[in-house]
């Protein structure tokens, strides 16, 4: 008697920075640096601040290229429903990329942050 051996078809689940990377197309040195849309930085500023714990810096991304901030809210978002109980420390710009300090997310999503942090970078934007 035959037996039929299943073929194992394990998909291995894309990680957040991953997903993130592809969507938006992340390249480091890649971003068109137009003058930063104050209305974007301001809905988003409005739609996180609640999330910005007490004496610290919050979001500062006036000089940031337009697509970061959607990158930005959707990470937030993400965060929201994994990790409901985080806090925005600083989101800011510093040597020409994004620097993202949390609180409240595990070590596997610090993880994820790291390697958003290392595409979302531009060496037009030090100054």
């Amino acid at each position: 008697m035959k037996t039929k051996t299943k073929k194992s078809t394990v998909k291995l689940k894309q990680s957040l920075a991953e997903k993130l990377i592809k969507k938006y197309k992340l390249a480091r040195d890649t971003y068109v640096v137009h003058n930063s849309s104050s209305e974007q930085y301001n809905k988003l500023f409005a739609k996180w601040k609640y999330k910005i714990e007490a004496r610290w810096y919050g979001l500062e991304l006036r000089a940031c290229p337009n697509v970061w901030y959607n990158v930005v809210d959707e990470l937030l978002e993400y965060l929201s429903k994994k990790s409901p109980e985080f806090k925005i420390l600083q989101i800011k710009l510093k040597f020409g990329g994004i620097r993202i300090y949390l609180s409240g997310v595990s070590n596997a999503i610090q993880d994820e942050l790291d390697k958003l942090e290392d595409v979302m970078f531009d060496e037009k934007l030090i100054y």
